[in-house]
């Protein structure tokens, strides 16, 4: 307060401020603010002593706030580590999930049902990619590049799916970010489709006007490869990006 009126007053009388004073006023100040917490700190640690070495139970409730207080920590840290890998994961793979059976790839699951019963009329697997293509060209972007690895790996798919899937209740999966979720929610859901539905049907209406992260996909050239694989009502497409 003093030093505020003096200032004050040099203001006033508009004489120039002498900035070592100000930058030694404030360092003494801090100094003595240091000591006091220094000694305070201290004197607490001497009476926290006293009390511990002449109260046994003080003495194991102290020990104990330190064994807490470590584990407390060290749980901490440990969920801090798990967050921050699945932050990392997240970004690397975005919405996606990574495949290992794919060397190198990034893969994403679309899944659909053509139709019940099935019939000649059903799309095939040449007139979805076909489909696909015409609407990369419209988009300036290049044509699917079509990996044997990738379409191996999506009949194998299709193949599975099949045999958990094929009854008089279908179901439609947008995108699939897990197998395992794909196989459980195929089972549990279900869809009746009355009529087959064609190639355009599917990327027009399932994948571009309705579904935004099929979208995305379809119109995003990282995603360069890509195979479907039909098989009865099913329908598999994967498309992949290097990773």
């Amino acid at each position: 307060m003093i030093l505020a009126g003096y200032i004050f007053f040099l203001n006033r009388q508009s004489i120039p401020l002498d900035t070592n004073l100000l930058i030694g006023f404030f360092s003494f100040n801090f100094l003595v603010l240091i000591g006091f917490i220094l000694m305070t700190t201290i004197r607490v640690f001497i009476k926290l002593q006293e009390i511990l070495f002449t109260n046994k139970l003080a003495l194991m409730f102290f020990i104990l706030l330190i064994i807490v207080g470590i584990f407390s920590a060290s749980l901490f840290l440990n969920l801090n580590n798990i967050k921050s890998l699945a932050q990392k994961q997240a970004k690397q793979g975005s919405v996606l999930s990574q495949i290992n059976t794919i060397k190198n790839y990034y893969l994403t699951f679309f899944f659909n049902i053509i139709g019940y019963p099935t019939d000649k009329k059903m799309t095939t697997e040449k007139e979805l990619i076909d489909e696909i293509n015409l609407y990369r060209v419209r988009l300036d972007l290049p044509l699917l590049s079509q990996d044997d690895a990738l379409c191996s790996f999506t009949e194998s798919q299709v193949n599975e799916l099949e045999t958990t899937t094929y009854s008089k209740h279908f179901e439609s999966i947008r995108v699939v970010n897990d197998k395992s979720i794909m196989m459980k929610k195929a089972v549990e859901l279900a869809q009746t489709f009355d009529a087959p539905v064609s190639a355009s049907q599917i990327v027009s209406f399932y994948w571009i006007y309705s579904h935004q992260p099929y979208q995305s996909i379809l119109e995003d050239p990282q995603w360069d490869s890509g195979c479907v694989k039909v098989s009865r009502a099913n329908i598999i497409t994967i498309f992949g990006k290097k990773n």
